[in-house]
């Protein structure tokens, strides 16, 4: 009484399995725009998805590194600012008139990296 044959269950399988990996590739794409890592790698099996779904050592490293450079700089920027700290004969207020400075950021265009999706 099934309104589907075997042949067409499989079929509608494979497909399914098809566009699992292709949404795995995407996601994957996106990562590596987001975090600049290499992300994990989608082409595993099904079964291993809970292990590929943890962040990986690298990465748990790479945020930390980030963390303490923010940290860093944000210390070397306050002792700019209230001790007249002067590195590599830039000092506090010509950071801030650099970064008062638009035209660097608008010439940087980032829509060649977005994917556009049809609605």
């Amino acid at each position: 009484m099934s309104l589907l044959s075997v042949q067409q269950k499989l079929e509608l399988e494979q497909q399914l399995k098809l566009q699992q990996q292709e949404n795995r590739m995407q996601m994957k794409r996106r990562e590596n725009l987001v975090y600049g890592l290499k992300a994990t790698d989608y082409s595993m099996d099904s079964e291993r998805d809970d292990v590929t779904s943890q962040p990986t050592e690298v990465s748990k490293k790479g945020l930390v590194m980030r963390c303490i450079l923010a940290i860093v700089l944000f210390g070397l920027v306050c002792m700019m600012k209230y001790q007249n700290l002067s590195v590599a004969r830039i000092d506090y207020q010509t950071l801030l008139n650099s970064l008062a400075n638009t035209d660097f950021i608008n010439g940087i265009d980032f829509t060649e990296y977005i994917t556009y999706t049809d609605i």
